[in-house]
């Protein structure tokens, strides 16, 4: 459920899924993807955690496939969150890996990522949320019975 993932962010380029107490188990997984590892300031402390740090440049060859297969071994529902430089293409090539129930949220909303840029299988979780998440929009992707014609 999504009101037992918090997600906070401690630093500029680190984010954090933390889960509920009785929602932490074997199966929790934390995956976090960037092209330069260098720039992580918190890698040593995410690999103490147990996350799954990933070095790849997320628009380069055979990456679309990598993290598909990597959307296919995280427990569900899972959460997506796209904050790269180009969100636009972020959402466009991993939305569609997506399955119903899961969840996408882009930050950086209505300055480089627009409701025009939003894909027809989404539909915003909070349309108006608090003044704290004004640049960060949540969407759950719409299961066969409620999608759109």
């Amino acid at each position: 459920m999504l009101n037992s993932t918090v997600v906070t962010r401690f630093k500029e380029s680190y984010w954090s899924v933390t889960m509920s107490p009785e929602k932490r188990t074997s199966s929790t997984m934390f995956t976090t993807i960037d092209s330069n590892l260098g720039q992580i300031e918190n890698l040593r402390f995410l690999e103490a955690l147990g996350a799954n740090v990933i070095g790849i440049d997320l628009f380069g060859e055979g990456a679309t496939d990598r993290i598909a297969d990597l959307l296919a071994r995280h427990p569900k529902p899972l959460l997506l969150f796209c904050d790269n430089g180009n969100k636009r293409e972020e959402v466009r090539r991993f939305a569609p890996l997506l399955s119903g129930g899961d969840f996408l949220a882009v930050h950086d909303w209505g300055s480089e990522f627009f409701e025009s840029d939003v894909p027809s299988n989404l539909e915003m979780v909070w349309p108006d949320p608090p003044e704290a998440s004004g640049l960060t929009r949540w969407f759950c992707v719409r299961t066969s019975a409620n999608t759109d014609p």
